[in-house]
């Protein structure tokens, strides 16, 4: 809904998306759908690296904590964008984006995401350090890189982006998501029952994985599928901590908290990322659980 209201088109058809974004126009993001969701911060790189200007109402979204986007906003502004606070929302502008070299002072997935869509088709060559490595950051570079962006990842949180003058179409499969993955072996280990994950990537997950073991559970992957047997699962957890990835995500703290409650004797959680990720304790007590 947000590209079409920004004058792009976006249908859906025999489960394949179709996305023509040839004739985006606006540059204000309709307000009745950014207040929907977070990640409509994210559209900033694109529009400022695309369009030189941007109007973002205040994202709305889930409420697990205190979610500022000032690591966005220093990092675009050191690659000239300017920004100003109204009514409606954020606005920003440019003359131009500008590589720049970038350190973020804290990982953010979100920050990541916005600097290397705005990087893509700035000027010169920028450069981002200590950025999230999560899957979901990695695929998004493969996506871009298809379409012909020129984008280097390193293993010590580096990337390096070389800005072009325009990207082009591309066809791409949406990856298999890790998180919804591992709700389903949580659903397995809260029931101990069998499960089979079709596509689960198994090299995303190892540590919820890992930690199903440590439970009681058994799996094994073959020809492209995760099979996971729960029926022993119900072994407490010492201690566990969410962090950034390839750590255990935050994300999956709720559904584990869940299965833990039914599991023999004291586990304990530490919640890293958001202060509010711990709401879901009054409800679950609320449930018989013991928290």
């Amino acid at each position: 809904e947000i590209i079409k209201g920004l004058g792009g088109k976006a249908f859906y058809k025999n489960h394949t998306m179709y996305l023509d974004c040839t004739k985006i126009e606006r540059t204000t993001i309709p307000k009745k759908e950014a207040e929907k969701m977070r990640s409509s911060i994210v559209l900033m790189g694109s529009l400022l690296g695309r369009k030189k200007e941007v109007c973002v109402p205040w994202p709305g979204g889930c409420v697990i904590g205190k979610r500022p986007i000032d690591l966005h906003l220093s990092a675009l502004e050191k690659m000239g964008a300017e920004f100003t606070e109204e009514d409606r929302g954020l606005k920003g502008k440019t003359e131009g984006l500008k590589g720049a070299r970038i350190v973020f002072p804290k990982i953010s997935v979100g920050a990541t995401q916005n600097v290397i869509l705005a990087s893509v088709l700035a000027k010169g060559t920028t450069i981002l350090e200590n950025c999230a490595c999560e899957p979901e950051v990695q695929w998004l570079c493969r996506f871009l890189r298809k379409g012909g962006a020129k984008i280097k990842e390193t293993k010590n949180r580096m990337i390096e982006i070389e800005g072009i003058k325009s990207l082009h179409a591309v066809e791409y499969e949406v990856p298999p998501d890790r998180i919804v993955a591992g709700t389903y072996l949580c659903a397995s280990a809260i029931t101990r029952s069998n499960i089979c994950l079709v596509g689960a990537p198994k090299d995303e997950m190892k540590a919820i994985l890992s930690l199903y073991q440590k439970m009681g559970g058994q799996c094994e992957y073959n020809s492209g599928k995760l099979v996971a047997d729960a029926r022993n699962a119900r072994l407490s957890v010492p201690y566990i901590e969410t962090r950034e990835y390839p750590g255990f995500p935050t994300d999956l703290q709720s559904p584990l908290m869940a299965v833990l409650a039914t599991a023999e004797g004291c586990s304990r959680i530490q919640e890293n990322l958001f202060e509010n990720r711990f709401r879901i304790v009054e409800e679950l007590n609320r449930m018989g659980a013991h928290i």
